[in-house]
């Protein structure tokens, strides 16, 4: 008898601090949560990676190609995904030593990433990249 009390105690405990504890919420509130939840889904990234300075591709998302055709240039074509236009977000870190910079643009749908030293002149440098839905 004594440990169907405590048993019953217990539960009764736990039915309270969950009704003290448990929030409600409104049509609105929930679908505002679903829609925050679908738009950080569609953030996520079409393609990640990061590449050594000749162009090997270390570790990534493997939907993509990289090619070096000059100093400092680097070619990224995303498997299936169209860059032109202005749905993307794209970041670029620089690895390398001496510091150096990159810049970016989007040429026949591939990524043209190029990479500076601190002077100016191309070249090539270890990077990595994400490229996400804007």
């Amino acid at each position: 008898m004594l440990k169907n009390n405590l048993i019953l105690i217990c539960l009764l405990g736990l039915f309270i601090f969950f009704i003290t504890n448990c929030q409600m919420y409104t049509k609105e509130e929930v679908d505002d949560l679903i829609n925050n939840l679908k738009e950080d889904y569609q953030k996520k990234p079409i393609a990640w990676g990061y590449i050594t300075f000749d162009a090997i591709i270390s570790s990534g998302s493997g939907n993509f190609s990289v090619t070096h055709s000059a100093a400092g240039v680097y070619t990224i074509d995303i498997n299936g995904v169209n860059l032109s236009g202005y749905n993307y977000n794209v970041t670029i870190a620089i690895c390398s030593i001496p510091p150096c910079y990159a810049t970016w643009v989007v040429s026949a749908s591939d990524l043209i990433i190029r990479s500076f030293d601190s002077s100016g002149s191309a070249v090539n440098a270890n990077f990595s990249f994400t490229v996400s839905n804007n």
